[in-house]
């Protein structure tokens, strides 16, 4: 239960500081600032804890932080001035579900019953 606490408290404030930034800096040097940040930080991780360049995965890990990151990160720079910060989040976090579960039906072919789609609207 904290680190749900926690989780919601982070993405909270990342995307109050995400806004501030993007009305100081503007959005696209605020978001090139955050990619090389977030970057430089997953890459010190990745060398530092785990394997590296190595690994089976990579590849799929680094087309998802091109996706994530490349298009998720400029999309929401974009919307935080027009929007505005909490209307941003809420549209983020409410629309994460059903876009996955799209994703998840078109890629992975991978049906959900009535009962699983109705509760996690």
């Amino acid at each position: 239960m904290l680190q749900a606490l926690v989780a919601t408290v982070l993405f909270a404030g990342s995307v109050i500081a995400a806004g501030r930034s993007a009305a100081l800096l503007g959005s696209t040097a605020a978001n090139f600032w955050r990619i090389v940040v977030a970057t430089f930080l997953l890459g010190a991780w990745a060398h530092g804890v785990g394997v590296g360049w190595g690994g089976g995965a990579f590849g799929l890990f680094f087309l998802s932080g091109v996706i994530g990151f490349g298009l998720g990160d400029y999309a929401l720079f974009e919307a935080l001035p027009r929007l505005g910060p909490r209307l941003t989040s809420l549209m983020v976090n409410c629309l994460a579900a059903p876009f996955a579960a799209l994703i998840e039906w078109v890629w992975l072919d991978t049906r959900l019953s009535f009962a699983q789609a109705f509760w996690g609207w």
